[in-house]
């Protein structure tokens, strides 16, 4: 789930068991994986000379019109990339690269401001390589 930042394509296993143990970092076997995975990422960013960043998610928003019209800014304000942004008479729709996290800040907006008129699809999460 993670890449080169410059080329956004993703390390070899290899690579990546390399830089965790430079790191000093070990899997503990009585932690829950995802908050392993995640506190190896920042011990990884701060402590390894492999240049490593979270792949971004590829994701499509959309609701209706009115509420995209009040709502745009707050959707799109954690978005690394705005790949397509359109707006017919019934749907605002968006599809956008964003860092995983927001993923969560997304769907609470639309929980809490669209009461069920809008959804938020993972298009793409984690990078591939490519031949």
């Amino acid at each position: 789930k993670c890449v080169e930042p410059a080329t956004q394509k993703p390390y070899p296993v290899g690579m990546i068991e390399k830089a965790m143990a430079e790191a000093g970092f070990s899997v503990k076997q009585n932690k829950n994986a995802k908050s392993q995975v995640s506190e190896c990422i920042k011990q990884l960013q701060a402590e390894s000379n492999l240049p490593i960043q979270r792949a971004r998610m590829r994701v499509r928003v959309s609701m209706p019109t009115a509420d995209g019209k009040r709502l745009r800014e707050k959707i799109v304000h954690g978005a690394e990339k705005i790949e397509d942004d359109e707006t017919g008479q019934e749907e605002w729709q968006v599809v956008m690269l964003i860092e995983p996290g927001q993923f969560r800040v997304i769907n609470e907006i639309l929980q809490k401001e669209c009461k069920g008129r809008g959804r938020i699809e993972t298009m793409s999460f984690a990078a591939t390589a490519t031949t």
